[in-house]
């Protein structure tokens, strides 16, 4: 509901604005089963990991954008 009001208020502007959304790769489906997994927890170094990588993949992904817009504005 938030990120609606943030694309429009930006698509008013004539901005570009977006959402970036990192997972960890849990299978809800493989939680629950709470004896063959332990049940979920967020602060194993696997989820860490993944969200590391997904923070990356969004930054990257940012300045490609920032560098693309950039160019068009020159």
């Amino acid at each position: 509901m938030e990120l609606s009001a943030l694309l429009m208020l930006a698509s008013t502007r004539g901005l570009v604005a977006g959402r970036a959304l990192v997972v960890d790769g849990a299978n809800a489906d493989d939680l629950v089963d709470v004896e063959a997994t332990g049940g979920y927890d967020p602060h194993r170094a696997a989820v860490a990991e993944r969200a590391a990588r997904g923070s990356r993949v969004t930054l990257d992904t940012l300045h490609l954008l920032a560098t693309e817009y950039g160019r068009d504005e020159k």
